[in-house]
């Protein structure tokens, strides 16, 4: 199994290279580009929240919310999409009688929104919803759609024995569905957020359940975040923006300890001289930023400046972060 065995942090934390290599690429193809998808598939990431019935890690809700900051350190757009879709892998778990087929494939990305709900009209078999999602983030990418509807009859919205509405969370092929290109926006660009539009899809009821009237789980359903109400993605939330926050402090540390500001030119002895001013690992962070130069030149890196540079807290001093980022360029004439 791809992750058996693995630490999810550490193995988000050695993707952020990569996934800094292809920010660009997404912000300008407004989704995310797919060595970023194979690498966070690679790693088991998608498969955190899937039941371990099924090839899923059982992980933890606090190891899962800091791979979340993680990855949104390395990208906002990135982090946000694997956050949403591995609740909607763990929301599906109410879905009993349907595991089989939903996670025949443990690493597939699910998308989706539950609001504003459609309509769905009960038929043998199933339901006949539709919809028009909106903010479907990695939609371009998913196996599965996630949609909500209100179950109806001749028009009238039902209710349950209990006086809850009678709502429903369903899971739509996006063959099925028809995507439409929405998500033109300023921030964000690689969510990749666009509409999902669903037309009198029939949904087999194994791929259903009821959100206010839930049957027992499954025996298969063992992890505890299967029993808490179905708002994982909600609870995933702050995690993209604090890593976001995050990769913007480590690298206005760079500016600060060097009394600089962006757009200024600055060179790596002064970095260096910074390291030994305030280091708490100063040997061993002189001999990485010796090997980063190095690196650089041989890549010919066309994108090299303090911004790519960053400093965490260790002890009483600050220490190089494990990762920077590097634009290299196999022409060898282009402009450093």
């Amino acid at each position: 199994m791809k992750g058996e065995g693995m630490n999810v942090v550490s193995g988000a934390r050695e993707l952020r290279g990569v996934i800094e290599a292809h920010a660009g690429q997404g912000e300008a193809e407004r989704q995310l580009a797919p060595e970023v998808v194979s690498a966070m598939r690679e790693a088991g990431l998608f498969r955190m929240w899937v039941p371990e019935a099924f090839g899923g890690l059982g992980t933890g809700h606090r190891e899962a919310y800091q791979v979340f900051e993680e990855i949104s350190a390395a990208d906002g757009s990135a982090g946000w999409v694997l956050n949403q879709s591995v609740a909607v892998s763990a929301l599906s778990a109410m879905m009993g009688d349907g595991g089989e087929e939903i996670y025949a494939d443990p690493d597939a990305l699910f998308a989706g929104a539950l609001w504003p709900p459609g309509t769905a009209t009960e038929v043998d078999g199933g339901f006949v919803i539709t919809n028009r999602n909106a903010f479907v983030s990695g939609v371009g990418f998913a196996r599965w759609i996630l949609t909500g509807a209100a179950v109806v009859r001749n028009g009238e919205p039902q209710t349950l024995p209990n006086g809850m509405p009678y709502l429903i969370t369903a899971l739509v092929d996006p063959a099925d569905a028809e995507l439409v290109d929405t998500w033109r926006t300023m921030g964000m660009r690689a969510t990749g957020s666009n509409d999902a539009v669903i037309t009198d899809v029939f949904v087999p009821a194994q791929r259903t359940v009821s959100l206010f009237d839930r049957p027992p789980l499954a025996a298969w359903a063992t992890h505890p975040l299967y029993t808490v109400p179905p708002w994982y993605g909600v609870q995933a939330h702050a995690a993209t923006p604090l890593g976001i926050a995050r990769a913007a402090l480590e690298k206005l540390l760079v500016l600060a300890l060097l009394g600089s500001r962006d757009g200024v030119s600055r060179d790596y002895l002064e970095i260096a001289e910074a390291i030994g001013d305030h280091g708490s690992n100063v040997v061993a962070d002189l001999e990485e930023l010796w090997r980063r130069i190095a690196f650089s030149v041989a890549v010919n890196n066309t994108d090299d400046h303090l911004r790519n540079h960053g400093f965490v807290r260790q002890g009483a001093g600050w220490t190089l972060s494990p990762v920077f980022d590097v634009n290299p360029n196999p022409d060898a004439a282009a402009s450093r």
